[in-house]
């Protein structure tokens, strides 16, 4: 056996395993007789249950108090026992089988659960928390059942040596069977506990059920296999590659492209990790409304390996971000950029020749995409990420505190500007001022270096009509995602966080549906319903007519500044950002004004013309409900395909099996006994499952407390 298993594996670890399976456990072993010890300062052994009661009444003033039951039948007994362990708090497991009398009365005895020694699994190698006592507890039940079915009953009640607490009782299969069917539902774990307990406390469960947790949850989805769909091996480096797999046929997915760790690639390194996920219905939308606005940011805290996740976002017609590709990865470069854009290129069969990219300061966005599918029209910064980069540049520099403040906010102002001309000269005046102050100069040097020579992608007059000033798109779905998916904390298993990321794109699929249907609204829609509220600020002697029903200039309400409205006479009858009581969408009219040129929602100026010289949009109600249910039939299913097995990809277990049946039928196997190789069969399950994890996993960089809330998505 030594041989056969040194040439199965030549590790140490499977060879203490299977060694010990069958010379038996390191742990010291008692019989039955000498398993009887007295807890009560003495710590004798005794053969019988009556001797050990003597003993407790003659030496230690311990009344071991009997009772004597009749029952009809044995289903009648199992009720009483029921009743009496959730009074006592108690469990009372059987001994054995049973064994006949002489009057042929089959006799069960039944043992408290905190007696004796706890048996450790040989396969186990750490020592773990044990209800088991070490010593006897003189409370136990003797059941003969006699030849008609009635049942007779001794029981001991007396406890001794131990406390009788609810987290000592194991969850029974009543309890479990009622978690698990609350589990199937896809209730949430937070909810079942919640219920659970409550249920316990109302006398509907049993009263272990009052300290459920969900660490419970998380045994009872082991023991009854009802794993997540992403969970296909114990090991997560084979859990990952096995779904990959099996999952590179199934139409839902547009792409699965998987580098693993320890494959060599022709631009990543060796030790990369790679993977990334687009679904069919991300594809469409993609190739719907890619050509106008990608956003794309990454992030980290979704895994305890410190892989980043970087993820693709377009815009939809009602302003709402749209989440169309993931990647993680343990790099965040452009070399991993643009294998990231490759694989989407190949798999859409075309380039996306997009309006406008937003990324952070980083280049390695942009460049990886300009390499990959072209120059946008429109390269912008995020405005929240200028702002910081500033404001730590400024930090470092200027280490006059009021000069610091002032340099910050004039900067503000200029990049605010929607006039060129004016944002030219301005921020030339403004340099010089910089740069002719001893306390300024360094920031003057570092803005010059950096952002003087890039002004069109950080200033406002360079983005008008572009309808997004903000990487909050991506922003705000990442922390969707960690808040509503991973509940602020990060997953132990990468197959764990793929689940959550599949979530969070099937709750996208929702969201747009919903959208599209009315029932929700984003918060762009929002914006224009309170803008619409505000219009009677502004008074109609404040809107001077240029072009009889084409423009307008508007004076603001609350400053003396003046706007210009367009009547564009481009009503669209799409889906559409739109404003409802109006009859408008965001196409009918255009104006100079922040709200509308750089955040892209209608504004208080454009309803407040609406409302003082009516024009007929031609807006077409029908055509509009026509148009939605079109795009609605595009919405496809996304329920997955993949059964919820952890198992169903195991080979290793007939390569294992026939070595066996090979063993067993050679001239060596004659010296073991056929117990000997129903043991064998059954330890080389667990040899299996060794050598099934692969020569390499995820490694973990840092030690991590998976318990720790991830931090808030910056904003």
């Amino acid at each position: 056996v030594l041989h056969f298993l040194l040439l199965l594996q030549k590790t140490k670890k499977v060879f203490y395993y299977c060694i010990f399976a069958f010379v038996g456990s390191p742990f010291q072993t008692f019989s039955l007789a000498s398993r009887i010890i007295c807890r009560v300062q003495c710590q004798e052994y005794f053969t019988k249950y009556d001797i050990f009661h003597r003993h407790l009444m003659q030496n230690h003033n311990i009344n071991v108090e009997m009772e004597q039951h009749l029952f009809e039948s044995m289903r009648d007994f199992e009720h009483w026992k029921k009743n009496i362990e959730q009074i006592t708090t108690s469990l009372y497991v059987k001994q054995n089988s049973g064994k006949v009398n002489q009057d042929g009365c089959k006799v069960i005895y039944y043992n408290c659960h905190r007696s004796y020694h706890y048996k450790q699994n040989c396969m186990k190698r750490v020592f773990t928390k044990t209800n088991k006592t070490g010593y006897a507890c003189p409370s136990r039940i003797c059941v003969t059942v006699f030849n008609n079915g009635h049942t007779q009953i001794i029981y001991w009640k007396t406890h001794v040596g131990h406390s009788q607490l609810l987290r000592t009782i194991p969850i029974n299969n009543t309890l479990k069977s009622h978690i698990a069917d609350n589990i199937k539902q896809g209730i949430s774990d937070d909810e079942i506990v919640r219920k659970t307990i409550d249920a316990g406390h109302e006398g509907i469960l049993p009263p272990r059920a009052t300290i459920v947790k969900k660490q419970d949850l998380v045994n009872i989805r082991r023991q009854f296999q009802m794993f997540y769909s992403t969970y296909k091996h114990p090991n997560d480096h084979s859990s990952v590659t096995i779904w990959v797999n099996e999952n590179l046929t199934d139409k839902r997915f547009s792409l699965l492209y998987l580098k693993e760790v320890g494959t060599s690639h022709t631009i990543l390194d060796e030790k990369d990790f790679v993977l990334m996920i687009m679904t069919k219905v991300q594809e469409d939308v993609l190739k719907e409304y890619g050509y106008d606005r990608i956003c794309v940011d990454g992030t980290h805290g979704t895994n305890a390996y410190g892989y980043h996740l970087h993820t693709l976002m377009v815009i939809d017609e009602f302003g709402s971000g749209y989440p169309v590709a993931f990647c993680f990865s343990n790099r965040q470069d452009e070399l991993l950029c643009r294998v990231f854009f490759r694989e989407i290129k190949h798999k859409i069969g075309r380039s996306i020749q997009t309006q406008t990219f937003m990324s952070d300061c980083a280049p390695a966005y942009y460049l990886a995409w300009e390499h990959e599918m072209g120059k946008a029209d429109n390269r912008l910064l995020c405005t929240w990420h200028v702002n910081r980069s500033w404001r730590r540049a400024a930090d470092k520099k200027i280490q006059n505190v009021q000069k610091r403040i002032k340099t910050l906010e004039d900067l503000q102002l200029i990049r605010c500007l929607l006039n060129e001309t004016e944002f030219c000269s301005r921020l030339i005046a403004f340099m010089d001022l910089l740069k002719n102050d001893a306390d300024t100069v360094k920031f003057a040097t570092y803005f010059s270096k950096h952002y003087l020579k890039n002004t069109p992608i950080w200033a406002y007059c360079f983005r008008k009509g572009l309808g997004i000033n903000t990487n909050m798109y991506v922003e705000s779905y990442h922390n969707t995602l960690k808040k509503m998916t991973f509940h602020r904390k990060q997953s132990r298993r990468m197959d764990k966080a793929i689940e959550n990321v599949l979530q969070i794109e099937k709750l996208a699929i929702i969201n747009r549906h919903q959208r599209l249907h009315g029932v929700s609204v984003s918060e762009r829609q929002k914006n224009v319903a309170r803008s619409h509220k505000k219009f009677s600020d502004i008074p109609s002697n404040a809107i001077c007519e240029i072009r009889p029903l084409k423009e307008w200039i508007v004076t603001s309400s609350t400053k003396e500044t003046q706007y210009t409205v367009k009547w564009e006479d481009n009503t669209c009858n799409v889906p559409c950002m739109r404003c409802e009581i109006c009859s408008i969408c965001i196409h009918s009219y255009s104006c100079d004004y922040t709200e509308f040129s750089i955040k892209g929602y209608i504004c208080k100026h454009i309803h407040a013309c609406i409302q003082y010289y009516c024009i007929d949009s031609d807006f077409n109600k029908q055509h509009l409900e026509q148009s939605i249910l079109e795009k609605t039939k595009k919405i496809r299913k996304t329920e997955s395909k993949s059964k919820f097995n952890a198992y169903d990809s195991y080979q290793l277990a007939g390569t294992l099996m026939n070595l066996n049946l090979q063993l067993y039928e050679s001239h060596e196997a004659e010296i073991f006994s056929d117990a000997d190789h129903r043991k064998l069969v059954q330890y080389l399950y667990h040899v299996r499952d060794i050598l099934g994890r692969g020569v390499y996993d995820f490694p973990q960089k840092n030690k991590i407390n998976l318990k720790k809330k991830i931090p808030k998505q910056r904003r």
